[in-house]
Protein backbone atom coordinates (compact mmCIF):
# COMPACT_ATOMS: atom_id res chain seq x y z
CA UNK A 1 0.00 0.00 0.00
CA UNK A 2 1.64 3.48 -0.97
CA UNK A 3 2.19 6.40 1.78
CA UNK A 4 0.99 9.41 1.61
CA UNK A 5 4.38 10.61 0.48
CA UNK A 6 4.22 8.91 -2.39
CA UNK A 7 1.01 9.20 -3.28
CA UNK A 8 2.08 13.21 -3.37
CA UNK A 9 4.56 12.22 -5.57
CA UNK A 10 2.68 11.00 -8.52
CA UNK A 11 -0.79 12.07 -7.99
CA UNK A 12 -1.83 15.21 -10.12
CA UNK A 13 -5.44 16.82 -9.52
CA UNK A 14 -6.96 16.11 -12.90
CA UNK A 15 -8.36 18.63 -15.36
CA UNK A 16 -11.30 16.50 -15.94
CA UNK A 17 -13.46 14.50 -13.33
CA UNK A 18 -16.28 11.93 -12.74
CA UNK A 19 -18.95 14.42 -12.78
CA UNK A 20 -18.60 18.04 -12.35
CA UNK A 21 -20.34 21.20 -11.45
CA UNK A 22 -23.14 22.63 -14.13
CA UNK A 23 -25.41 25.10 -14.74
CA UNK A 24 -28.87 24.57 -16.33
CA UNK A 25 -26.98 21.65 -18.42
CA UNK A 26 -24.43 23.52 -19.44
CA UNK A 27 -21.00 22.19 -17.67
CA UNK A 28 -18.88 24.50 -15.96
CA UNK A 29 -16.34 26.50 -17.61
CA UNK A 30 -12.77 27.57 -16.65
CA UNK A 31 -12.26 31.19 -15.64
CA UNK A 32 -9.62 33.04 -17.38
CA UNK A 33 -6.53 32.06 -16.81
CA UNK A 34 -7.16 29.05 -15.49
CA UNK A 35 -6.44 26.22 -14.76
CA UNK A 36 -3.66 27.48 -12.54
CA UNK A 37 -0.79 25.66 -10.33
CA UNK A 38 1.37 27.07 -7.83
CA UNK A 39 4.24 27.61 -10.31
CA UNK A 40 1.68 30.48 -11.86
CA UNK A 41 3.04 32.84 -9.29
CA UNK A 42 6.57 32.20 -9.88
CA UNK A 43 6.27 32.59 -13.11
CA UNK A 44 4.78 36.46 -13.11
CA UNK A 45 6.72 39.26 -12.03
CA UNK A 46 4.42 40.82 -9.63
CA UNK A 47 2.85 37.83 -8.64
CA UNK A 48 5.87 36.67 -6.96
CA UNK A 49 4.98 40.05 -4.13
CA UNK A 50 2.06 37.96 -2.95
CA UNK A 51 3.10 35.08 -1.14
CA UNK A 52 4.98 34.08 1.83
CA UNK A 53 6.85 31.43 3.23
CA UNK A 54 5.81 30.33 6.75
CA UNK A 55 9.20 29.91 9.15
CA UNK A 56 10.63 26.61 9.26
CA UNK A 57 10.30 25.60 12.64
CA UNK A 58 6.44 25.78 11.85
CA UNK A 59 7.45 22.20 10.27
CA UNK A 60 9.41 18.83 11.75
CA UNK A 61 9.77 15.82 9.91
CA UNK A 62 8.64 14.86 6.52
CA UNK A 63 6.67 17.59 5.02
CA UNK A 64 3.57 15.23 3.82
CA UNK A 65 2.83 14.56 7.59
CA UNK A 66 2.60 17.89 9.06
CA UNK A 67 -1.00 19.21 9.96
CA UNK A 68 -1.76 23.05 9.44
CA UNK A 69 -4.62 24.83 11.06
CA UNK A 70 -5.59 28.55 10.48
CA UNK A 71 -8.49 31.43 11.15
CA UNK A 72 -9.29 34.62 9.80
CA UNK A 73 -9.84 37.91 11.97
CA UNK A 74 -13.06 39.01 11.70
CA UNK A 75 -12.33 42.49 9.53
CA UNK A 76 -10.25 40.27 7.38
CA UNK A 77 -6.67 42.14 9.05
CA UNK A 78 -5.46 38.82 10.97
CA UNK A 79 -4.75 35.80 9.75
CA UNK A 80 -3.43 33.42 12.58
CA UNK A 81 -1.38 29.62 11.33
CA UNK A 82 -0.83 26.75 13.76
CA UNK A 83 1.12 23.33 12.76
CA UNK A 84 1.74 20.66 14.62
CA UNK A 85 4.96 21.21 15.57
CA UNK A 86 3.41 23.49 18.47
CA UNK A 87 3.96 27.19 16.95
CA UNK A 88 1.25 29.84 15.29
CA UNK A 89 2.29 32.59 13.56
CA UNK A 90 0.23 35.70 13.08
CA UNK A 91 0.22 38.34 10.11
CA UNK A 92 -0.99 41.04 9.00
CA UNK A 93 -2.50 40.68 5.83
CA UNK A 94 -2.53 43.33 3.77
CA UNK A 95 1.47 44.18 4.80
CA UNK A 96 1.94 40.34 4.77
CA UNK A 97 4.19 41.49 7.91
CA UNK A 98 4.78 38.47 10.71
CA UNK A 99 3.33 40.23 13.54
CA UNK A 100 3.55 37.41 16.12
CA UNK A 101 4.96 33.82 17.40
CA UNK A 102 3.31 32.49 19.87
CA UNK A 103 3.29 28.78 21.47
CA UNK A 104 0.63 27.04 20.52
CA UNK A 105 -1.33 24.49 18.39
CA UNK A 106 -4.26 23.00 17.51
CA UNK A 107 -7.72 24.25 16.06
CA UNK A 108 -7.47 28.13 15.83
CA UNK A 109 -10.50 30.42 16.01
CA UNK A 110 -10.55 34.40 16.26
CA UNK A 111 -13.30 35.70 19.21
CA UNK A 112 -15.92 37.52 17.29
CA UNK A 113 -16.13 41.61 17.54
CA UNK A 114 -17.24 42.57 21.34
CA UNK A 115 -19.09 45.78 21.59
CA UNK A 116 -17.17 47.99 24.44
CA UNK A 117 -18.95 47.54 27.69
CA UNK A 118 -19.39 51.33 29.39
CA UNK A 119 -18.71 49.87 32.62
CA UNK A 120 -15.48 48.71 31.72
CA UNK A 121 -12.44 50.49 33.81
CA UNK A 122 -10.77 52.46 31.12
CA UNK A 123 -7.62 52.45 32.50
CA UNK A 124 -6.99 48.81 31.75
CA UNK A 125 -6.11 47.98 28.16
CA UNK A 126 -8.36 45.83 26.66
CA UNK A 127 -7.40 43.52 23.71
CA UNK A 128 -8.81 44.18 19.88
CA UNK A 129 -8.50 40.23 18.82
CA UNK A 130 -8.93 37.18 21.00
CA UNK A 131 -7.39 33.72 19.86
CA UNK A 132 -8.26 30.54 21.12
CA UNK A 133 -5.97 27.65 20.61
CA UNK A 134 -4.47 24.62 22.71
CA UNK A 135 -1.68 24.03 24.56
CA UNK A 136 -0.32 20.24 24.82
CA UNK A 137 2.04 20.04 27.71
CA UNK A 138 0.29 18.42 30.42
CA UNK A 139 3.16 19.26 32.61
CA UNK A 140 3.16 15.21 34.22
CA UNK A 141 5.31 12.16 33.07
CA UNK A 142 3.04 9.18 33.01
CA UNK A 143 -0.67 10.83 33.27
CA UNK A 144 -3.54 10.56 30.79
CA UNK A 145 -2.80 12.65 27.83
CA UNK A 146 -4.88 16.72 28.72
CA UNK A 147 -5.03 18.81 26.63
CA UNK A 148 -5.02 23.20 27.95
CA UNK A 149 -7.01 25.82 25.91
CA UNK A 150 -5.28 29.60 26.18
CA UNK A 151 -7.38 32.97 25.16
CA UNK A 152 -4.38 34.64 23.71
CA UNK A 153 -5.11 38.70 23.83
CA UNK A 154 -3.92 40.74 20.54
CA UNK A 155 -3.70 44.40 20.17
CA UNK A 156 -4.77 46.09 16.94
CA UNK A 157 -1.68 45.11 15.33
CA UNK A 158 -1.89 41.70 16.11
CA UNK A 159 0.96 41.71 18.65
CA UNK A 160 0.99 40.40 22.76
CA UNK A 161 -1.04 42.71 24.58
CA UNK A 162 1.44 42.15 27.37
CA UNK A 163 4.96 39.95 26.23
CA UNK A 164 7.65 38.91 28.23
CA UNK A 165 11.29 38.87 27.27
CA UNK A 166 12.19 35.58 26.45
CA UNK A 167 15.31 34.10 28.63
CA UNK A 168 18.49 32.40 27.42
CA UNK A 169 18.11 29.18 28.01
CA UNK A 170 21.05 28.02 26.20
CA UNK A 171 22.92 30.51 28.91
CA UNK A 172 21.06 29.04 31.87
CA UNK A 173 21.74 25.62 30.82
CA UNK A 174 25.19 26.18 31.14
CA UNK A 175 25.56 27.82 33.94
CA UNK A 176 23.38 25.21 35.75
CA UNK A 177 25.65 22.48 34.69
CA UNK A 178 28.94 24.64 35.58
CA UNK A 179 27.39 25.10 39.30
CA UNK A 180 26.82 21.45 39.95
CA UNK A 181 29.45 19.71 37.99
CA UNK A 182 32.67 19.99 40.46
CA UNK A 183 30.47 18.31 42.97
CA UNK A 184 29.63 15.51 40.51
CA UNK A 185 32.97 15.04 39.68
CA UNK A 186 34.26 15.31 43.23
CA UNK A 187 32.24 13.18 44.63
CA UNK A 188 30.48 10.87 42.05
CA UNK A 189 33.63 10.47 39.30
CA UNK A 190 31.62 12.14 36.32
CA UNK A 191 33.10 13.95 33.89
CA UNK A 192 32.93 16.80 31.72
CA UNK A 193 33.08 14.49 28.62
CA UNK A 194 30.44 12.16 30.23
CA UNK A 195 28.27 15.30 31.08
CA UNK A 196 28.37 16.59 27.28
CA UNK A 197 27.99 12.79 25.18
CA UNK A 198 24.80 12.42 28.15
CA UNK A 199 23.24 14.94 26.68
CA UNK A 200 22.67 16.67 30.05
CA UNK A 201 22.82 20.61 28.52
CA UNK A 202 19.96 19.86 25.85
CA UNK A 203 17.63 18.20 28.61
CA UNK A 204 17.72 21.08 30.91
CA UNK A 205 17.64 23.77 28.23
CA UNK A 206 14.51 21.90 26.66
CA UNK A 207 13.23 21.60 30.65
CA UNK A 208 13.46 25.86 31.03
CA UNK A 209 12.03 26.28 27.69
CA UNK A 210 8.82 24.66 28.55
CA UNK A 211 8.46 26.16 32.07
CA UNK A 212 9.38 29.48 30.74
CA UNK A 213 6.88 29.08 28.09
CA UNK A 214 4.22 28.56 31.28
CA UNK A 215 5.51 31.12 32.78
CA UNK A 216 4.87 33.80 29.62
CA UNK A 217 1.05 32.18 29.10
CA UNK A 218 0.31 33.27 32.92
CA UNK A 219 -0.80 36.56 31.75
CA UNK A 220 -3.60 34.97 29.34
CA UNK A 221 -6.23 32.88 30.08
CA UNK A 222 -6.02 29.15 29.96
CA UNK A 223 -8.13 25.91 30.56
CA UNK A 224 -7.12 22.90 32.08
CA UNK A 225 -8.53 19.61 30.06
CA UNK A 226 -10.63 21.48 27.54
CA UNK A 227 -10.71 20.80 23.64
CA UNK A 228 -12.17 22.79 20.91
CA UNK A 229 -14.36 20.78 18.92
CA UNK A 230 -13.53 19.75 15.78
CA UNK A 231 -15.16 19.31 12.03
CA UNK A 232 -15.63 23.24 12.05
CA UNK A 233 -16.96 23.49 15.10
CA UNK A 234 -17.51 27.53 15.78
CA UNK A 235 -16.24 27.40 20.10
CA UNK A 236 -17.64 30.99 20.27
CA UNK A 237 -21.19 32.82 21.01
CA UNK A 238 -22.16 34.98 17.98
CA UNK A 239 -22.03 37.98 20.28
CA UNK A 240 -18.37 36.64 20.99
CA UNK A 241 -18.83 36.81 25.23
CA UNK A 242 -19.11 33.03 25.69
CA UNK A 243 -17.19 29.61 24.66
CA UNK A 244 -17.98 26.98 24.32
CA UNK A 245 -15.39 23.75 25.16
CA UNK A 246 -15.08 20.09 25.53
CA UNK A 247 -13.88 18.80 28.96
CA UNK A 248 -13.00 14.92 29.97
CA UNK A 249 -13.11 14.09 26.58
CA UNK A 250 -11.78 11.26 26.11
CA UNK A 251 -13.62 7.80 24.33
CA UNK A 252 -15.19 5.50 26.25
CA UNK A 253 -14.94 2.28 24.16
CA UNK A 254 -11.97 1.02 26.07
CA UNK A 255 -13.64 1.12 29.44
CA UNK A 256 -16.82 2.87 30.86
CA UNK A 257 -16.00 5.81 33.43
CA UNK A 258 -17.96 6.90 36.78
CA UNK A 259 -20.66 9.73 35.36
CA UNK A 260 -18.32 12.29 36.63
CA UNK A 261 -15.91 11.76 34.11
CA UNK A 262 -17.62 11.34 31.32
CA UNK A 263 -17.39 13.86 27.96
CA UNK A 264 -18.93 17.14 29.25
CA UNK A 265 -19.76 20.19 27.13
CA UNK A 266 -18.67 23.26 28.67
CA UNK A 267 -19.77 26.86 28.36
CA UNK A 268 -17.45 29.43 29.93
CA UNK A 269 -17.99 33.20 30.38
CA UNK A 270 -15.29 34.93 29.17
CA UNK A 271 -15.34 38.42 30.19
CA UNK A 272 -16.32 36.68 33.93
CA UNK A 273 -13.50 33.86 33.58
CA UNK A 274 -16.18 30.94 35.07
CA UNK A 275 -18.01 28.54 34.07
CA UNK A 276 -21.94 29.29 33.12
CA UNK A 277 -23.19 25.72 32.06
CA UNK A 278 -21.59 22.18 32.25
CA UNK A 279 -23.95 20.38 29.66
CA UNK A 280 -23.78 15.99 30.65
CA UNK A 281 -25.55 12.83 29.42
CA UNK A 282 -23.27 11.75 26.68
CA UNK A 283 -21.15 8.52 27.57
CA UNK A 284 -18.84 8.93 24.60
CA UNK A 285 -16.17 11.17 23.00
CA UNK A 286 -17.95 14.55 21.73
CA UNK A 287 -16.93 14.97 18.23
CA UNK A 288 -18.75 18.37 17.69
CA UNK A 289 -20.59 20.62 19.38
CA UNK A 290 -21.98 24.29 18.23
CA UNK A 291 -24.07 27.40 19.51
CA UNK A 292 -27.49 28.11 17.34
CA UNK A 293 -27.09 31.25 15.60
CA UNK A 294 -29.64 33.37 18.11
CA UNK A 295 -27.56 31.57 21.04
CA UNK A 296 -30.83 30.05 22.68
CA UNK A 297 -29.22 26.49 22.17
CA UNK A 298 -26.66 24.22 22.04
CA UNK A 299 -26.54 20.71 20.08
CA UNK A 300 -23.06 18.19 20.43
CA UNK A 301 -22.54 14.92 18.54
CA UNK A 302 -21.20 12.17 20.11
CA UNK A 303 -19.57 8.62 19.41
CA UNK A 304 -22.27 6.89 21.81
CA UNK A 305 -24.74 7.34 18.63
CA UNK A 306 -27.10 10.37 19.64
CA UNK A 307 -27.04 14.02 18.89
CA UNK A 308 -28.56 16.14 21.98
CA UNK A 309 -30.07 19.93 22.27
CA UNK A 310 -29.97 21.60 25.13
CA UNK A 311 -30.99 24.80 26.05
CA UNK A 312 -28.28 27.80 26.82
CA UNK A 313 -31.03 29.95 29.12
CA UNK A 314 -31.47 27.07 31.35
CA UNK A 315 -28.57 24.28 30.52
CA UNK A 316 -31.57 21.67 30.27
CA UNK A 317 -31.61 19.11 28.17
CA UNK A 318 -34.48 19.49 24.87
CA UNK A 319 -34.23 16.58 23.33
CA UNK A 320 -31.97 13.95 21.76
CA UNK A 321 -32.21 11.69 18.75
CA UNK A 322 -32.76 8.05 19.02
CA UNK A 323 -29.45 6.42 19.62
CA UNK A 324 -27.96 5.00 15.92
CA UNK A 325 -25.57 2.59 16.92
CA UNK A 326 -22.49 4.34 15.72
CA UNK A 327 -20.36 6.89 15.86
CA UNK A 328 -21.79 10.24 15.39
CA UNK A 329 -19.48 13.09 13.79
CA UNK A 330 -20.44 16.29 12.78
CA UNK A 331 -23.35 18.93 12.73
CA UNK A 332 -24.46 22.46 11.88
CA UNK A 333 -26.80 25.02 12.65
CA UNK A 334 -29.13 26.84 9.66
CA UNK A 335 -28.49 30.97 9.67
CA UNK A 336 -31.70 31.90 11.18
CA UNK A 337 -31.17 28.36 13.86
CA UNK A 338 -34.30 26.62 13.25
CA UNK A 339 -32.58 23.76 11.53
CA UNK A 340 -30.09 21.79 11.92
CA UNK A 341 -28.22 18.92 9.57
CA UNK A 342 -25.61 16.24 11.22
CA UNK A 343 -23.96 13.22 10.01
CA UNK A 344 -24.77 10.05 11.96
CA UNK A 345 -24.29 6.13 11.72
CA UNK A 346 -20.27 6.02 11.19
CA UNK A 347 -20.60 9.38 9.17
CA UNK A 348 -22.77 7.02 6.15
CA UNK A 349 -26.08 8.79 7.38
CA UNK A 350 -27.04 12.97 6.79
CA UNK A 351 -30.44 13.83 8.52
CA UNK A 352 -32.21 17.35 8.65
CA UNK A 353 -34.11 18.41 12.26
CA UNK A 354 -36.15 21.13 13.17
CA UNK A 355 -33.97 22.70 16.01
CA UNK A 356 -37.21 23.21 18.00
CA UNK A 357 -38.48 20.06 19.05
CA UNK A 358 -35.72 17.34 16.94
CA UNK A 359 -38.98 16.06 14.29
CA UNK A 360 -36.95 14.63 11.24
CA UNK A 361 -37.23 16.91 7.94
CA UNK A 362 -35.51 15.00 5.25
CA UNK A 363 -32.47 12.47 5.44
CA UNK A 364 -30.33 12.51 2.08
CA UNK A 365 -30.85 10.13 -0.08
CA UNK A 366 -27.40 8.14 -0.50
CA UNK A 367 -25.67 6.95 2.23
CA UNK A 368 -21.73 6.83 2.21
CA UNK A 369 -19.21 4.43 2.22
CA UNK A 370 -17.12 6.67 3.91
CA UNK A 371 -17.39 9.48 6.59
CA UNK A 372 -19.04 12.63 5.95
CA UNK A 373 -17.89 15.14 8.43
CA UNK A 374 -17.89 18.60 6.45
CA UNK A 375 -21.45 20.32 6.38
CA UNK A 376 -22.15 23.62 6.12
CA UNK A 377 -25.82 25.98 4.97
CA UNK A 378 -25.94 28.17 2.71
CA UNK A 379 -26.69 32.01 3.81
CA UNK A 380 -30.28 31.36 2.43
CA UNK A 381 -30.71 28.63 4.97
CA UNK A 382 -32.47 26.42 1.97
CA UNK A 383 -29.08 24.18 0.77
CA UNK A 384 -26.42 22.14 2.25
CA UNK A 385 -22.65 21.74 1.02
CA UNK A 386 -21.17 18.54 2.16
CA UNK A 387 -19.14 16.06 1.42
CA UNK A 388 -17.64 12.07 1.71
CA UNK A 389 -14.53 10.61 0.18
CA UNK A 390 -14.19 11.54 -3.38
CA UNK A 391 -17.84 13.23 -3.94
CA UNK A 392 -19.35 16.48 -2.88
CA UNK A 393 -23.30 17.91 -3.17
CA UNK A 394 -25.12 20.64 -2.96
CA UNK A 395 -28.50 19.59 -1.13
CA UNK A 396 -31.62 21.09 -0.62
CA UNK A 397 -33.21 19.08 2.08
CA UNK A 398 -36.63 20.57 2.29
CA UNK A 399 -37.65 19.36 -1.01
CA UNK A 400 -39.60 16.33 0.24
CA UNK A 401 -38.38 13.51 2.79
CA UNK A 402 -34.87 13.30 1.32
CA UNK A 403 -34.73 16.36 -0.44
CA UNK A 404 -32.98 17.46 -4.28
CA UNK A 405 -29.68 17.19 -5.18
CA UNK A 406 -29.07 20.42 -6.94
CA UNK A 407 -25.24 19.84 -7.93
CA UNK A 408 -22.47 16.99 -7.58
CA UNK A 409 -19.11 16.58 -8.14
CA UNK A 410 -17.08 13.60 -8.29
CA UNK A 411 -13.51 12.55 -8.94
CA UNK A 412 -12.11 9.97 -10.87
CA UNK A 413 -12.86 6.63 -9.96
CA UNK A 414 -9.77 4.99 -10.93
CA UNK A 415 -8.11 7.84 -8.80
CA UNK A 416 -5.56 6.82 -6.58
CA UNK A 417 -7.33 5.52 -3.11
CA UNK A 418 -5.79 8.47 -0.88
CA UNK A 419 -7.25 11.42 -3.81
CA UNK A 420 -10.49 12.51 -1.69
CA UNK A 421 -12.21 15.96 -0.71
CA UNK A 422 -11.05 17.41 2.56
CA UNK A 423 -13.59 19.94 3.21
CA UNK A 424 -16.46 22.57 1.06
CA UNK A 425 -17.36 25.83 1.44
CA UNK A 426 -19.55 28.43 0.31
CA UNK A 427 -17.50 31.79 -0.21
CA UNK A 428 -18.46 35.40 -1.64
CA UNK A 429 -21.76 35.21 0.61
CA UNK A 430 -23.13 31.96 -0.63
CA UNK A 431 -22.16 32.72 -4.35
CA UNK A 432 -19.36 30.29 -4.81
CA UNK A 433 -18.59 26.75 -3.76
CA UNK A 434 -15.08 25.80 -2.34
CA UNK A 435 -13.70 22.43 -2.83
CA UNK A 436 -10.21 21.53 -0.53
CA UNK A 437 -8.36 18.62 -1.91
CA UNK A 438 -6.92 16.16 0.06
CA UNK A 439 -3.53 16.83 -1.60
CA UNK A 440 -3.43 20.60 -1.63
CA UNK A 441 -5.45 21.70 -4.34
CA UNK A 442 -8.54 24.28 -4.22
CA UNK A 443 -11.23 24.61 -6.65
CA UNK A 444 -13.89 27.49 -6.86
CA UNK A 445 -17.01 27.02 -8.30
CA UNK A 446 -19.24 29.72 -9.42
CA UNK A 447 -22.97 29.16 -9.25
CA UNK A 448 -23.68 32.52 -10.85
CA UNK A 449 -20.84 32.41 -13.78
CA UNK A 450 -20.59 28.55 -13.76
CA UNK A 451 -16.83 29.25 -13.71
CA UNK A 452 -14.30 27.15 -12.29
CA UNK A 453 -10.95 28.62 -10.78
CA UNK A 454 -8.30 25.83 -9.95
CA UNK A 455 -4.80 26.47 -8.11
CA UNK A 456 -3.37 23.18 -8.62
CA UNK A 457 -0.56 21.39 -6.60
CA UNK A 458 2.05 20.57 -8.77
CA UNK A 459 2.60 16.86 -9.33
CA UNK A 460 5.39 15.16 -6.86
CA UNK A 461 5.45 18.72 -4.09
CA UNK A 462 5.35 17.58 -0.93
CA UNK A 463 2.31 19.09 1.36
CA UNK A 464 1.31 18.44 4.95
CA UNK A 465 -2.87 18.46 6.25
CA UNK A 466 -5.36 21.17 6.30
CA UNK A 467 -8.85 20.88 6.90
CA UNK A 468 -9.82 24.71 6.16
CA UNK A 469 -7.01 27.75 5.09
CA UNK A 470 -8.89 29.24 1.91
CA UNK A 471 -10.30 32.65 2.49
CA UNK A 472 -12.19 35.18 0.46
CA UNK A 473 -11.65 38.68 0.96
CA UNK A 474 -12.79 41.88 -0.28
CA UNK A 475 -9.96 44.79 0.14
CA UNK A 476 -9.86 48.37 -0.65
CA UNK A 477 -11.26 51.23 -1.80
CA UNK A 478 -11.70 49.54 -5.20
CA UNK A 479 -12.96 46.42 -3.56
CA UNK A 480 -10.49 44.40 -5.11
CA UNK A 481 -11.64 40.61 -4.66
CA UNK A 482 -8.95 38.05 -3.08
CA UNK A 483 -8.55 34.55 -2.03
CA UNK A 484 -6.21 34.03 0.53
CA UNK A 485 -4.75 30.25 0.63
CA UNK A 486 -3.08 28.95 3.78
CA UNK A 487 -0.94 25.53 1.49
CA UNK A 488 0.41 22.48 2.92
CA UNK A 489 4.23 23.44 1.25
CA UNK A 490 4.24 26.16 3.73
CA UNK A 491 3.39 29.17 1.89
CA UNK A 492 0.12 31.54 1.85
CA UNK A 493 -0.94 32.74 -1.19
CA UNK A 494 -2.59 35.64 -2.35
CA UNK A 495 -4.44 35.04 -6.01
CA UNK A 496 -6.97 37.50 -7.76
CA UNK A 497 -10.25 36.56 -8.57
CA UNK A 498 -10.95 35.39 -11.99
CA UNK A 499 -14.35 35.30 -13.91
CA UNK A 500 -14.88 33.67 -17.30
CA UNK A 501 -14.18 35.80 -20.57
CA UNK A 502 -17.69 37.41 -21.45
CA UNK A 503 -18.32 40.42 -24.47
CA UNK A 504 -17.21 43.84 -23.47
CA UNK A 505 -19.96 46.59 -22.45
CA UNK A 506 -20.13 47.36 -25.91
CA UNK A 507 -20.48 44.85 -27.46
CA UNK A 508 -23.51 44.16 -24.69
CA UNK A 509 -24.91 47.15 -25.68
CA UNK A 510 -25.04 46.22 -29.18
CA UNK A 511 -26.16 42.99 -28.61
CA UNK A 512 -29.42 44.85 -26.45
CA UNK A 513 -29.98 47.22 -29.35
CA UNK A 514 -29.84 44.03 -31.89
CA UNK A 515 -32.83 42.25 -29.90
CA UNK A 516 -35.66 41.50 -31.73
CA UNK A 517 -34.25 42.08 -35.42
CA UNK A 518 -34.79 39.97 -37.86
CA UNK A 519 -31.09 40.17 -39.45
CA UNK A 520 -28.04 40.03 -37.68
CA UNK A 521 -26.10 43.20 -37.80
CA UNK A 522 -22.49 43.36 -38.61
CA UNK A 523 -20.32 44.06 -35.49
CA UNK A 524 -19.15 47.89 -35.35
CA UNK A 525 -15.32 48.71 -34.30
CA UNK A 526 -15.08 50.29 -30.56
CA UNK A 527 -16.09 53.83 -31.96
CA UNK A 528 -12.92 56.65 -31.70
CA UNK A 529 -13.78 59.27 -29.90
CA UNK A 530 -11.79 61.50 -32.28
CA UNK A 531 -11.13 64.42 -30.52
CA UNK A 532 -7.93 64.58 -28.82
CA UNK A 533 -6.31 60.67 -29.80
CA UNK A 534 -6.22 57.86 -32.28
CA UNK A 535 -7.17 54.97 -30.94
CA UNK A 536 -5.80 51.49 -31.49
CA UNK A 537 -8.46 48.47 -31.13
CA UNK A 538 -6.94 45.27 -29.98
CA UNK A 539 -8.63 41.90 -30.93
CA UNK A 540 -11.12 40.91 -28.22
CA UNK A 541 -9.46 37.73 -27.37
CA UNK A 542 -5.79 39.71 -27.21
CA UNK A 543 -7.07 42.18 -25.34
CA UNK A 544 -9.16 40.42 -22.14
CA UNK A 545 -5.50 37.99 -21.97
CA UNK A 546 -3.57 41.56 -21.15
CA UNK A 547 -6.44 42.60 -18.90
CA UNK A 548 -6.59 39.24 -17.08
CA UNK A 549 -2.98 38.99 -16.34
CA UNK A 550 -2.04 42.15 -15.60
CA UNK A 551 -4.65 41.88 -12.74
CA UNK A 552 -3.26 38.44 -11.76
CA UNK A 553 0.19 39.95 -11.70
CA UNK A 554 -1.39 41.95 -8.69
CA UNK A 555 -0.65 45.27 -9.96
CA UNK A 556 -4.03 46.62 -7.90
CA UNK A 557 -3.78 44.11 -5.44
CA UNK A 558 -3.29 46.32 -2.26
CA UNK A 559 -4.29 49.86 -3.39
CA UNK A 560 -1.46 51.25 -1.08
CA UNK A 561 1.03 50.15 -3.28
Amino acid sequence: MPTRAQYLESYEFPLEVEHDFALDGKPAQWASLHPKDWTFQDKVPFAQRFHLELPKKMFKGERAYASLNSAMSPDNKLLAISSNSEWIVVYDIQSMELKQELEGTGNLHFRPSVKDDDTADASIARPSYTLVSSVTYDGQRGAVPTNTLILWELDKNGCLLIEEEPIDTAAYATLAIDSILPDLEAKHEWTREFVDAANLHADIEKALTRVAADHRRRHNTTIKDARIAGFDATPFSSDGKFLLYLAKNRTTQHGMREPDELPQAVVWDIDAGKEVLNLRGHTDYIAWAGFSPDQQHIATVSWDGTMRMYSTVTGDLEWTTENVGRQCWAAAFSADSKSIVWSSTGGSVVKVHAVSDGTLISTFAEEFKNWCRHLTWHPDGQQIALCADRQAWVWRPFDGPKGTVSQRFELNKDDPRFASIANIEWLKEGRSVALLINEGTTLVWDSETNGKELHRRPKGLQTGFRSEGLYYIIHGEQQHERYVSVDGDGWVRFWSVNYPEGPSWWEKEEQEEGEGKEEATEKKAYPPTGKYVNVTIKPKQEANKERDTWADKGADLWSAE
